[in-house]
């Protein structure tokens, strides 16, 4: 029987404030980890929030050698609905995969608002057509330059080939709906991604039909953008982004902020 456990730092995490949702979603092969900084940014802010692990990242790599893009999507619905029983607004926030799948909830859900980092909305490596072939043969290809002991290691050594398939043809059924996308949407990339083409940002941003739409260009950053050099800004044009895009406080929401920053600084002593 396999272990049936999670990576150490791969669970879900939920920080509960007032009525304005954010849902955080992770990237291929990562985990909720990699949204933790921002979620408690926002969570100092006073929004709720709630980073989803997605279906069999977290737990092995063989898991996803048998996963459909329609079970990580799900985890996400998931998300979106637990937050909806609570909130009255819902803000999704996604890195890498996680960004096209917020994008793909926004063609289907009512989301206030949405934001997008680094996210791919088409892979132009001619191999991924492949990629359900080759996967009979090499069910996995070890990523590069890949540290298990790194910071945030709550993620797989190997990039699951049928899994990549699999996010080829989410993206392929993506793109034709970003039409229909009408909530205001904040397009994040860094200019020095080597993983992520600026490409796809371009795309996203000209095709998706918001009326309103903001870019935001890091400089420095590499894909990981939620654990590199430009941290603070990001965070900073978030929770801006966030804050515009939602109904303003009212005297309530203000007492309850205070009052929530001030239990989360005692209970950080």
């Amino acid at each position: 029987m396999p272990d049936l456990t999670l990576f150490p730092q791969a669970e879900p995490f939920f920080f509960r404030g007032r009525a304005v949702g954010c849902l955080l979603v992770h990237g291929f092969t990562a985990s909720p980890q990699e949204m933790l900084s921002v979620g408690q940014h926002l969570a100092d802010e006073g929004y709720t929030v709630y980073g989803p692990r997605l279906t069999h990242h977290g737990t092995r790599a063989e898991d996803m050698t048998r996963t459909h893009w329609h079970d990580w999507y799900y985890s996400v619905l998931d998300g979106y609905h637990l937050l909806k029983q609570q909130c009255t607004e819902i803000v999704v926030i996604g890195l890498s995969m996680g960004g096209s799948l917020a994008l793909w909830l926004a063609t289907e859900q009512a989301v206030t608002a949405l934001v997008t980092m680094e996210a791919p909305i088409h892979l132009t490596d001619w191999r991924v057509n492949y990629a359900r072939a080759i996967a009979r043969v090499y069910p996995f290809i070890p990523k590069e330059g890949f540290d298990p002991a790194q910071k945030l290691n709550a993620r797989y050594a190997v990039q699951p080939v049928h899994a990549i398939a699999e996010l080829r043809d989410m993206l392929t059924e993506l793109r034709p709906r970003l039409a229909t996308i009408t909530a205001p949407a904040l397009i994040i990339h860094s200019l020095t991604d080597e993983m992520i083409p600026l490409s796809n940002f371009d795309t996203i941003f000209r095709e998706i039909g918001s009326a309103h739409k903001e870019k935001f260009i890091l400089q420095q950053s590499g894909h990981l953008v939620t654990e590199d050099v430009e941290q603070a800004e990001l965070l900073a044009r978030i929770s801006q982004f966030v804050r515009e895009r939602t109904r303003p406080r009212t005297p309530l929401h203000r007492l309850q902020h205070w009052f929530y920053t001030r239990r989360t600084k005692n209970n950080g002593r």
